[in-house]
């Protein structure tokens, strides 16, 4: 198995919800449903002043031209929908296999996967029943998680859903 890293460039901050929900759904869970990504997990970028989404995948060794060609094709039929600027930053992003808090990060973004699924419209973070579902979602993860990893599980939630750290955990405090 090998990890296939990409941090796909968009043309705003502004693009980002929009291309992080796309990417989730038309993306990372159709790989999944056809059985070629093991572990995974995604995150926004944009602290070096170039927005952009970032897609980790770990997949069987002979998946890499197969996973690349779908992500160009993906990117490519919805540009215009999530502002992809036409190319990847440079180089791909590293991944440090041994990150001891790499499972829960995965667990987050497969919650944030589930939660995109169920509200795929922008709007979610403005509905309740959002916020609640959210909250039992994350409950239950934190409630088996040592707490040592609480913070990357929270922060990978957060980035996922384009919100700070504390925005999202005032969120889930408020209902």
């Amino acid at each position: 198995m090998k990890w296939f890293t990409k941090r796909a460039l968009l043309q705003s901050s502004r693009n980002m919800p929009g291309a992080m929900s796309a990417v989730l759904i038309g993306f990372v869970d159709k790989l999944k449903s056809d059985g070629h990504v093991h572990l995974w997990y995604t995150s926004l970028k944009s602290d070096d002043g170039n927005p952009s989404v970032r897609v980790y995948l770990q997949i069987d060794d002979d998946k890499e031209e197969l996973v690349q060609a779908q992500l160009d094709t993906f990117l490519q039929e919805n540009a215009d929908e999530m502002g992809w600027a036409g190319d990847y930053f440079s180089p791909d992003p590293a991944l440090n296999p041994s990150y001891p808090h790499l499972n829960e990060i995965n667990i987050a973004c497969e919650l944030v996967l589930r939660l995109v699924k169920q509200y795929p419209n922008i709007d979610r973070v403005e509905r309740q029943d959002f916020w609640r579902l959210a909250k039992a979602e994350v409950g239950n993860c934190i409630s088996s998680m040592d707490p040592a990893h609480h913070g990357a599980f929270v922060h990978f939630i957060a980035n996922n859903l384009c919100l700070t750290d504390d925005s999202f955990v005032e969120m889930l405090r408020s209902i």
